[in-house]
């Protein structure tokens, strides 16, 4: 009885997550294949949901027939499931998951931005502006003066969320390496 409420359970979670944000067009009866189907093609497929749950359709009917040791399985969907949830924007929309062999740190987009002479607040202004233009990830080295930009510019852009690299200084200027984050 316990397995049975189990994966009755699990068709209704998937199927009400893809009826909710409308990202599957199934019937209001609809048959567990659908609701599989649709989790892996609008989620798993998309890079939204992690690769480990694209064998969903085997494992849920290994555990519909008996197999208990995918229990774990079941227990890693839910909360891959509660993850998507909660990584959702106020706009409905998912982040995809970022294949690490697609973008690491040593092949991620360094771009050079050289700041020097440019007074602040305006040398700030700029640097936010250029890291808006990059994807997620991508690193940006800016070349800032002595004073007040050293200063300022670094503590400002890591209150906006950014990741600082590092900060080297080099004869009269700075080199600091900012990683986009949002």
């Amino acid at each position: 009885m316990k397995k049975e409420r189990f994966y009755l359970f699990l068709i209704f979670l998937l199927a009400f997550f893809l009826r909710v944000y409308q990202l599957g067009n199934l019937p209001h009866t609809f048959h567990e294949d659908e609701v599989l189907s649709g989790f892996i093609e609008k989620f798993v497929n998309s890079n939204i949901a992690k690769k480990d749950f694209e064998n969903l359709k085997e494992v849920y009917y290994e555990i519909k027939n008996g197999d208990e040791r995918e229990f774990n399985f079941a227990k890693n969907l839910y909360d891959e499931v509660k993850r998507i949830y909660d990584s959702m924007d106020s706009n409905f929309n998912f982040p995809v998951i970022q294949n690490k062999e697609e973008k690491s740190v040593e092949n991620a987009i360094e771009k050079i931005y050289d700041l020097r002479g440019t007074p602040c607040p305006l040398n700030y202004v700029k640097a936010k502006l250029k890291l808006e233009e990059l994807e997620i990830n991508d690193i940006l080295e800016i070349y800032l003066d002595e004073g007040d930009p050293i200063k300022n510019v670094p503590v400002s852009l890591k209150n906006d969320g950014q990741e600082i690299l590092e900060i080297k200084k080099e004869e009269n200027f700075y080199k600091v390496k900012v990683k986009k984050k949002c």
